[in-house]
This record gives C-alpha cells, sequence and structure tokens, in this order.
C-alpha cells in the first residue's frame, strides 16, 4: 500500500483539465450555484430601463399600431368643365367614385342648370333643349350626392366649396335614399381656377 501512495497523490493532486469550449454560435450556460454578473452601465450612465422609465415608456409594452383617420375631405376637379358640358349636350358631369368620413362609393353629379344652358342658346339653337334647360331645374345648377356603395348608407354633415366659396352645412342621410341634391347658391361659372377652364369642388367634413 506504501507503494501505491506515490501514484494516489499524484494523481489527487494533479490540476484538473480546462472544460470544453461550447459550440461556435452557442452561449456558455453556467454551471450550477455559479451566476454570471449581471450588466452594468458605464460609471455615470444611466441603465438603459431607467432611462426609458424617465421619459414615459414602458420597456415592457409592445408600440401601438397607428391608424389612419377617415378622409375628412374629397375633392373633385373638373378639367375643362365647359368642353365637357358643351359635348354631354348638357347632361350631368359624374365624378369617379370617391371616399369621405367613412363613405366609400360615393360620385358628385354637377348639373350646369338654367344660366349655363341659356348661355349656350344661340339663334341656330333656339329650339334645341338640353337636360337643364327647363324651368324645374336650378338657376345656378346644383351638386347631386349618389351613394354606390353596398349595405346601409352612412350619414354625412359637410360644407361644400364650389371653388373658394363655401355653402352650408348641409346633411345627407343615405340610409334614407342613396340620392341627395343641393341647388347651388352661388353662380359656379364665376369661381373657376386660375384660366378659366377647370371646376374644383369640394366636400369638407364638420367636425
Amino acid at each position: 500500500s506504501a507503494s501505491l501512495s506515490p501514484r494516489l497523490d499524484s494523481l489527487c493532486g494533479s490540476p484538473p483539465s480546462a472544460a470544453p469550449a461550447p459550440p461556435p454560435g452557442l452561449a456558455l450556460s453556467a454551471p450550477p450555484g455559479v451566476f454570471f454578473p449581471t450588466f452594468r452601465p458605464p460609471l455615470g450612465l444611466p441603465h438603459p430601463h431607467q432611462r426609458l422609465a424617465s421619459v414615459g415608456m414602458d420597456v415592457h409594452a409592445a408600440p401601438e399600431k397607428e391608424t389612419c383617420d377617415e378622409a375628412a375631405s374629397t375633392e373633385w376637379c373638373i378639367q375643362n368643365v365647359f368642353a365637357k358640358l358643351k359635348g354631354g349636350c348638357g347632361f350631368a358631369l359624374i365624378s369617379p367614385s370617391l371616399q369621405v368620413g367613412g363613405c366609400t362609393d360615393l360620385r358628385i353629379h354637377l348639373l350646369p342648370g338654367q344660366a349655363w344652358a341659356a348661355s349656350q342658346r344661340s339663334r341656330k339653337s333656339a329650339s334645341t333643349k338640353s337636360r337643364d334647360s327647363d324651368v324645374s331645374a336650378p338657376v345656378n345648377g346644383a351638386v347631386r350626392l349618389k351613394f354606390d356603395g353596398c349595405g346601409e348608407g352612412p350619414r354625412l354633415e359637410f360644407y361644400l366649396f364650389v371653388g373658394p366659396v363655401r355653402q352650408g352645412p348641409f346633411v345627407c342621410d343615405f340610409a334614407e335614399r342613396p340620392v341627395h341634391e343641393i341647388p347651388l347658391s352661388v353662380n359656379w361659372r364665376k369661381h373657376l381656377e386660375v384660366g378659366g377652364q377647370n371646376l374644383s369642388l369640394r366636400l369638407q367634413i364638420v367636425g
């Protein structure tokens, strides 16, 4: 047994071999009972969580999704309005599908009115009748709003702008009927854009 003690002493006293390194890309986990030191910012700098909290941000809250407000206004610019009315023999001009105040598939119709029809008459065409030449048509024309969407239509409260001139407010409940007509109180021909060829019609939601 005495002859074996040097060997046992050499085995017990030999330094332990180094632990194998983890595979590339894997973090080394701490052995049981051993804790790695926590993150400490450099001297004089606050912890990131403390800095976020100081500006009122919750570091654990998910960012809120941005929501888009419903369109508060829509505008229809009629290019070369006189040429289009003349080409259509005085029938109403119809806008493309518009969206305003949560109302989709809304169309604006421009009825030119008696004043425009009278200005188009001449000696050669005195007997020619257009859709808006009768006395029942509004003198200055009208704007007709038509809801072409599916389901129950919305209720809109809005101002109508003919060029820079504002009319209203008006209320149109498309749940009651899909078409509403608003007579114009101004001569739209006097409120064209610069150049005298284009007419702008705009709906502005109240509120």
